[in-house]
């Protein structure tokens, strides 16, 4: 089971500083979107998944999230604190990525 809460020494919180979305495009909104910043992660056919760097406003200083264990917290955020891969966006500098516990940025 990957409890991130206990290992934000390694991974800095890594993904609540940046969006992860899903976009549909080809080779040339790539190169475009890699000229502006964004990092492609993955592509799958015309799926790209690519990251823009962008800090949740509610990280707090010491990584951690100032709304964790409150019910304004975002479902989605709590994804890995349990282990649950199943459906969320891997970043990198991810602990889980890191140590091997998964074998690929999804």
């Amino acid at each position: 089971m990957l409890d991130c809460v206990s290992n934000l020494d390694v991974c800095k919180a890594s993904c609540c500083k940046q969006v992860t979305f899903v976009v549909q495009g080809d080779e040339d909104m790539e190169n475009y979107w890699v000229l502006h910043g964004f990092t492609v992660v993955k592509k799958d056919d015309k799926n790209y998944y690519i990251t823009v760097p962008s800090k949740c406003e509610v990280l707090g200083e010491d990584n951690k999230c100032t709304l964790f264990g409150k019910p304004e917290r975002p479902e989605v955020c709590g994804g890995l604190d349990f282990g649950n891969t199943d459906g969320y966006i891997i970043t990198k500098g991810c602990f889980c990525l890191e140590y091997g516990l998964i074998d690929e940025i999804i």
